[in-house]
């Protein structure tokens, strides 16, 4: 169960850069070392990856290991051939243009080991993404993992109209940002000496964070009678972070599939979302596209694929407070053990800023620095072009 629960992982961290899947559990020696293929061609002008690795032992901590020196192409039915060149360890990299990448293009990858070993996917059609009509958000209240209240949130989701020549399967990856705000303004500071007012109080106050969301979502109407997508569910923000407590943003991606593409994402999809345990059941195995050409039976994980992309922003100011338990408290220090405290702070730290309260006479602390410096909490300064 421990090398299933591995494998999962491997394959899904691997194949995020960038056949139907056999309903079978194999007996994987621990020993053995797997070769994982990732790529997709997206119909983006510019550079395309494909990613070749291959596991290590079970029992040995050291992740995927970068396969190098191969020969990497891709061809297509006009009888293009696009060379593939290492660009770091295990990553292989080509410039294509738009002329390259045009809906209804085949295309199939071939990967030749510096030992002579040959690797070679399906044939993957590269199907048009409609627009994404809209993305919706509705205010949630539900049941959180504080048993004494419910969470406040937003659930978004997205709508689709692939009527038409579109393709009827696709995949979704989520990218959010938001606005949050320091808890206290720089009015004082320490610098060998205590000092109020000479520090901008906004400069290092408002950031902006932009993650990846791990999770992805699929969905098909091909065996539907209509090809519209109306509210598919996607993501979902609680207040138990700070994300909503000002402006929050949703970039989604929109990622067209083949049937055995999307056969393959609907399998991961299922098994990175099961309950508890992530194999408390026994797992199917999750198998791509990807083929020996000297041992059909040779176990090869990853899939290749080709995709159109398009994408669509929504802002949203939900104004609901986080509701975590804040960690900028004063120390409570008096005068004479804040000073020996900011004494044994280098200078290479300064400046050290304190809390403040103004009087007579004045009230100085030390608070923990991200309570003051945003970026300390993983944002930017730098304000996106698209906030409002």
């Amino acid at each position: 169960m421990r090398v299933i629960s591995r494998l999962f992982m491997i394959i899904f961290g691997a194949i995020l850069l960038g056949g139907c899947v056999t309903p079978y559990t194999p007996e994987i020696r621990e020993s053995v070392e797997i070769m994982v293929i990732n790529g997709v061609i997206t119909d983006q002008e510019g550079v395309q990856y494909i990613q070749v690795s291959r596991t290590s032992p079970i029992g040995h901590d050291e992740g995927l290991l970068h396969v190098s020196n191969c020969i990497v192409e891709v061809q297509d039915n006009k009888d293009h051939i696009y060379h593939f060149l290492e660009s770091s360890p295990g990553i292989y990299a080509c410039q294509m243009t738009a002329q390259d990448l045009v809906a209804g293009t085949d295309y199939m990858l071939t990967v030749t080991t510096e030992n002579g070993k040959q690797y070679y996917s399906g044939v993957e059609k590269l199907l048009p993404s409609p627009p994404i009509d809209d993305i919706l958000w509705e205010q949630t209240d539900k049941p959180g993992t504080n048993p004494n209240r419910n969470t406040q949130g937003v659930q978004f989701f997205v709508a689709t109209d692939a009527t038409g020549e579109y393709a009827k399967s696709y995949r979704w990856e989520l990218e959010e940002t938001w606005e949050y705000h320091s808890t206290f303004q720089t009015w004082a500071y320490y610098d060998g000496s205590i000092k109020l007012g000479e520090f901008p109080s906004d400069t290092i106050q408002n950031c902006w964070r932009t993650l990846r969301i791990n999770d992805f979502y699929t969905y098909s109407t091909r065996h539907l009678t209509s090809d519209h997508i109306t509210k598919l569910p996607i993501n979902h923000v609680s207040d138990e972070t700070d994300r909503l407590t000002i402006t929050y943003s949703l970039l989604v991606k929109q990622y067209s599939l083949s049937e055995t593409a999307y056969d393959f994402w609907k399998n991961l999809e299922g098994q990175s979302k099961q309950t508890g345990e992530l194999y408390a059941t026994q797992p199917s195995g999750i198998f791509g596209n990807i083929r020996s050409l000297e041992n059909p039976e040779e176990t090869v994980l990853g899939y290749f694929s080709a995709s159109s992309i398009t994408e669509k922003r929504i802002l949203v100011q939900p104004s609901i407070e986080a509701q975590t338990s804040s960690s900028c408290t004063p120390y409570g220090l008096d005068d004479a053990t804040l000073m020996a405290f900011l004494g044994d702070i280098g200078p290479s730290l300064y400046p050290v800023f304190l809390f403040y309260i103004d009087g007579s006479p004045p009230i100085y602390d030390y608070v923990d620095q991200h309570c003051f410096d945003c970026r300390m909490s993983g944002g930017t300064l730098e304000r996106p072009d698209y906030w409002q």
